[in-house]
């Protein structure tokens, strides 16, 4: 955990990197650590949300019921540019996590990304239902 707090501050230095995230709404209303952690961190990605270098988009629900979003299921993939190297994706599933920079699996990775982004909300409507889920987490 202070590694993960650690790699945080690097989001608020004076040149932060940019960070996009796309996550499924369902994660909003998975509990994990009781309703006072989930509005806490809900409340973070709110806050988080405001910093300019720092894009939080939501998946609806109504995403999967028209099969927009689809690509997300497949499991979690992290994207990694850095000026003057080669894209690097890791790629983890229930098993094990896989690291490449082999433009095919970049590529491959970027267009479910893609897939995965067109279907969520733009990200200053993705703040709607977070904060509309974090109000619900306060009243349990």
């Amino acid at each position: 955990m202070t590694a993960r707090l650690e790699r945080q501050k690097i989001l608020a230095r004076d040149n932060p990197p940019p960070l996009w995230t796309v996550f499924d709404e369902g994660v909003l209303h998975r509990c994990v650590g009781g309703a006072g952690i989930m509005r806490d961190q809900l409340a973070a990605l709110l806050t988080a949300s405001e910093h300019r270098n720092i894009s939080i988009q939501v998946v609806p629900k109504s995403a999967y019921v028209t099969g927009g979003a689809i690509a997300g299921l497949e499991g979690g993939f992290f994207i990694a540019s850095a000026e003057g190297s080669l894209d690097s994706v890791f790629v983890e599933s229930a098993a094990v996590g896989h690291v490449t920079d082999h433009p095919r699996d970049v590529a491959a990775i970027c267009r479910r990304y893609e897939a995965v982004r067109s279907a969520a909300l733009p990200a200053r409507a993705s703040a709607d239902p977070i904060a509309k889920v974090m109000t619900e987490w306060q009243q349990t």
